[in-house]
């Protein structure tokens, strides 16, 4: 990252601090010790049937204290066209044009304000152009500048003849993948299933909303489609993978556990170079937390939530222990974050973290008052909140206000200096799909 960003970091802080003053948060927050599972401890998991809020998208799939997109597969094929696989330039870092952060509102009180209607206008001069009427976005990796997304020709529930496919910017390609049946779901990481090389997903059926039973590896060079592991018939309904599989620079991996029992737990592995595949118990582990050059594991769930390093470049003993407690993990651009709730009547509050990879000083943390969850640490800085409203509700962190999106329109992702928003409304998800560049969509003011 660039000396600007480390600015923006210093100024977003100092910010949040004021306003954290002016609402009466406690004026230090402290992430509670880490608290592993003690051997032959039991940590119970959602119900299968268990749907917690999320991201703007169409079913939040979530293992214990997991914020995992759930996307229906699609039929028919994308506009679009060549696939690029090589040779591709980064995508600029997106501190370069956030302008810097002003004062929060002068009543003291988080504020919440409607989207400025110009955000609306630049969705609909921005759109992506698609050939089908239901679109959603499973996976975004906003280094690359890529995103994984489902369409349908009949915005209907998922059937025969959907499928799946991959944009850069505008251009899309159907992958040569045979598409799901008709009662089965494709799951993915919302921000470690697409690499230059390779995108992975899991497949579930439509009432598992906390498993799937099919991991799939696709391969973007050569066109074709792997996979590295599937569960019997016989075996899914005591055995389940969690969450979603997880790509990092040199490995696929996924999880693989005992409905309610965590302790079974093991962690597989499956090698992009060679397709040779390993596996280890990791008891109590209940999901994975990808960063391109690594892999940690989050044990518990919710405020019991603790984070251990597992393969590949490791976190910092500061970054582990500020993310006991996390609800929701992202990454992009090299930059790993969370968020941890703290719970309150009259003084509830996300610490929001960023921390980037390879930094030798600890995770840059501001403080998002209010009462709903955030929930989507990876398309900073317009952050995802648990929705107590009809709009879906975003936090703006270039102002510090909250901010409703109207009906039809979501944050889908930020890729670089880019957002991308979904738009329209359809049976299962969103009608469209538009690129906006940050600069036309002014930050929220109170």
């Amino acid at each position: 990252m660039t000396e600007p960003y480390d600015d923006l970091e210093r100024r977003l802080a100092a910010t949040f601090q004021r306003q954290a003053a002016q609402v009466t948060v406690p004026a230090a927050w402290h992430p509670p010790a880490e608290q592993p599972a003690r051997p032959g401890e039991t940590i119970r998991l959602p119900d299968r049937g268990t749907v917690h809020p999320g991201r703007p998208r169409r079913m939040a799939l979530l293992t214990a204290a997991a914020v995992v997109a759930l996307v229906v597969g699609v039929t028919g094929t994308v506009l679009g066209i060549r696939h690029r696989t090589a040779g591709r330039a980064p995508v600029p870092p997106l501190a370069s044009t956030q302008p810097p952060p002003t004062a929060p509102a002068p009543s003291g009180r988080p504020c919440t304000v409607p989207a400025p209607e110009s955000w609306s206008r630049a969705a609909t001069a921005s759109a992506v152009p698609l050939d089908r009427p239901g679109v959603d976005v499973l996976s975004a990796n906003g280094s690359l500048g890529d995103y994984l997304v489902s369409q349908s020709a009949t915005d209907g529930y998922p059937g025969a003849g959907s499928s799946l496919a991959v944009f850069h910017g505008r251009t899309g390609v159907d992958l040569a993948a045979p598409p799901p049946a008709g009662n089965e779901i494709v799951v993915a990481d919302p921000s470690s299933a697409i690499t230059a090389g390779w995108l992975t997903w899991g497949v579930t059926l439509t009432q598992n909303d906390g498993a799937y039973y099919r991991v799939e590896l696709y391969d973007r060079t050569h066109h074709t489609l792997r996979q590295p592991a599937a569960l019997a018939p016989s075996a899914q309904d005591s055995r389940l993978f969690l969450g979603a599989p997880v790509l990092t620079d040199t490995g696929l991996y996924w999880l693989q556990s005992v409905y309610g029992d965590p302790a079974h737990s093991v962690l597989h592995a499956y090698d992009l170079a060679d397709g040779t595949q390993t596996e280890r118990p990791v008891p109590g582990a209940t999901r994975l937390v990808g960063y391109g050059t690594g892999l940690a594991l989050a044990y518990g769930a919710d405020a019991r939530t603790t984070l251990r390093n597992a393969v590949g470049q490791p976190l910092p003993p500061d970054v582990l222990t500020a993310a006991a407690g996390a609800v929701s993990f992202g990454y992009s651009t090299g930059t790993l974050s969370w968020s941890v709730f703290t719970p309150g009547a009259s003084a509830a509050s996300n610490a929001y973290f960023r921390y980037r990879l390879g930094g030798a000083s600890a995770p840059a943390q501001v403080r998002v008052p209010g009462p709903e969850l955030l929930l989507g640490p990876d398309s900073y800085p317009l952050l995802s909140l648990d929705p107590t409203v009809a709009q879906r509700l975003y936090v703006d962190l270039r102002t510090g206000a909250r901010v409703t999106l109207p009906a039809g329109l979501g944050v889908a992702a930020v890729l670089g200096t880019e957002v991308l928003l979904q738009t329209g409304s359809g049976k299962l998800g969103a009608s469209g799909l538009s690129l906006v560049p940050l600069a036309s969509l002014p930050p929220a003011r109170c």
